[in-house]
Order: C-alpha cells, then structure tokens, then sequence
C-alpha cells in the first residue's frame, strides 16, 4: 500500500493536483478521438490521454505546445478549448495528414531556378562506369516492358523503356 501511495506522490504532487483542479474549473479537458470509430474520451490530464494512448506525456505535450493538437497511433487529441475545426482546417493538421497517408514519401520538390542550378553544376562532368552501370540498374527498375507487334508480319516485339 504504502509503495503505491508513493508511485501517487511522484506522479500526482501537490503542484500537478493544483494545476488538474484549475483545469477542471476552467473547464477545459483533453479529447482524444479514435481516428477510425470517431468515438470521442475526454480525460481530465494530458497524462490520461498520453496513458489511454500508450505513449509518454511528453510525446503529447510537445505537439500540444507546437500545433495545438496531437495525431497518431489512430487518435487525434486536442484540448476542449481549442475549436475541432480550427485544428482540421490549420495546415500543420494537412500536413500530418499528408504525412500519415505517405509514410516516407517526400513532399519537397525542387524549383525550376533550384534545377537548373543542380544541371549546371553537373553539367560536364564525367560519370565512372560503376556509375553509369549504377544508374542504368535503377533505370532499368522502374522501366516498364514495352510490347509491339507488326500488323504485317505478326511479329512481337519487345522493348524495355529505359533503353528508349
């Protein structure tokens, strides 16, 4: 008994319990919404949430702070206080979207000034064989088979687009 009551004192201090009774009195809670059911909990502390979510307070916290709300592992969370459409409409919320739909895509593309500065600089320069062997590999991976056929003869041919 005793062991819990010190596990309740290291997390529930006097100063955290004052903060959660200010909280609770402005009315303000922490809403966690499950992205696929869109069933809604609301939690009196960050620290539920983040514990209901499985992740540290401080993952929570750190977004909560940045963009006002936190979106992963299948759960949006934000604060009562903070409008559900002002969230959804801010672009820090596309782009976590954005980010969730293409894990590991890129989204920056180069400008045409920034291209052309990249094909200058390369311009000229001469490329080892294992190089050209190299990008000729990842050419001929994302090349597509190509069939023809001649209405004459019958003949099928086929060409691989990379050598095109």
């Amino acid at each position: 008994m005793k062991a819990k009551q010190k596990l309740a004192e290291k997390y529930w201090s006097p100063e955290s319990i004052r903060r959660l009774v200010i909280t609770q009195l402005k009315g303000v809670s922490t809403i966690v919404v499950n992205t696929v059911t869109k069933e809604e909990q609301s939690f009196i502390s960050g620290r539920d949430a983040a514990n209901f979510i499985g992740i540290t307070r401080g993952a929570i916290s750190k977004y909560m702070i940045k963009q006002n709300f936190y979106l992963g592992r299948g759960f949006l969370v934000y604060k009562s206080s903070t409008a559900l459409d002002d969230i959804i409409n801010s672009e820090a919320y596309k782009e976590a979207i954005y980010k969730l739909e293409n894990p590991g895509g890129k989204k920056y593309t180069h400008s045409e000034s920034a291209k052309e500065a990249i094909r200058k600089a390369n311009l000229g320069k001469k490329l080892s064989e294992e190089m050209k062997s190299k990008l000729l590999a990842g050419k001929k991976a994302k090349s597509k088979v190509v069939l023809v056929r001649n209405n004459e003869t019958m003949e099928i041919l086929e060409f691989n687009s990379a050598l095109a």
